[in-house]
């Protein structure tokens, strides 16, 4: 095995394991979180802070692993979802920024996908099954809950009346307000990527 494909299998199974402990604990949080009981803005929790702190080592390792291996785009998810889990210890948004752990739902289904594909498994029943999920759970977690919840975010940090317009300075509601935008902009444009690629693999063309 070449050293990038090492690399890649790598970067694979860290994402995958990444995935299985980020999404069903942000998800455990996000639904057992009293909004009338907890400051859902400056708020701060040791076991969600801790569940952050493994999110953003794995952040910043991907960014630099995509910057060396994958790709601007690729580079660009890592770094700003790395920035964006720094700010959660000031702490800022902790709560709230638990519905954008939760996309991680759908990564399982993508690092499977791939796997099947370098195991000769392309285009097999086990991986159309496993498309029906991943297509699924993007569409749900990243596309629908993703812009439900990054339009929540934005519209909180410059609600003319909340207490984020009077304490928060403008470059931080700027970044979350790009960052959101720029990581819904990239989820929708990797899944036309992902419909072409099931295409691909499953509907055949007529001669």
């Amino acid at each position: 095995m070449s050293a990038l494909k090492r690399v890649q299998w790598d970067m694979h199974v860290v994402s995958l394991v990444h995935s299985l402990i980020v999404a069903p604990t942000a998800l455990y949080f996000w639904m057992t979180t009293d909004p009338q009981k907890t400051d859902m803005v400056f708020g701060y929790d040791y076991y969600v802070g801790q569940l952050y702190g493994i999110s953003y080592g794995y952040f910043v390792w991907d960014s630099i692993q995509s910057l060396r291996y994958e790709g601007l785009q690729f580079f660009v998810h890592g770094f700003v979802a790395s920035i964006a889990n720094t700010f959660v210890w000031h702490p800022f948004l902790m709560f709230d920024g638990l519905g954008v752990l939760i996309w991680e739902a759908s990564t399982p289904f993508l690092n499977i996908h791939w796997f099947m594909d370098k195991l000769g498994m392309t285009g097999s029943k086990a991986q159309l099954i496993n498309a029906v999920f991943l297509l699924s759970s993007y569409v749900s977690m990243r596309l629908v809950l993703g812009v439900y919840i990054s339009y929540s975010m934005i519209h909180t940090l410059w609600e003319p009346s909340s207490a984020i317009e009077r304490t928060v300075p403008f470059l931080w509601k700027f970044f979350y307000t790009a960052g959101l935008i720029t990581l819904n902009a990239l989820n929708y444009f990797w899944f036309s990527k992902m419909i072409q690629a099931v295409r691909k693999r499953f509907v055949k063309e007529k001669i």
